[in-house]
């Protein structure tokens, strides 16, 4: 929990008019979620803290 719980703080603190990519931020969340620890079920994307860091700046316009 330790490596998803700043993307959740963040997420949870963003004030953002664009609902659509913080929706899709949400997922990859999920996605990371599961990729930590669920493997054996699999993602549907490719998904890591330096693609959720990626996705957070273009969302966002700033750098984590």
């Amino acid at each position: 929990m330790a490596a998803i719980q700043p993307w959740l703080t963040r997420f949870d603190a963003a004030n953002t008019e664009d609902r659509e990519k913080l929706s899709q931020f949400r997922w990859m969340l999920e996605e990371y979620r599961i990729s930590l620890f669920a493997q054996a079920i699999g993602t549907t994307m490719r998904v890591s803290d330096k693609r959720l860091a990626k996705e957070w700046e273009s969302i966002m316009g700033l750098r984590v």
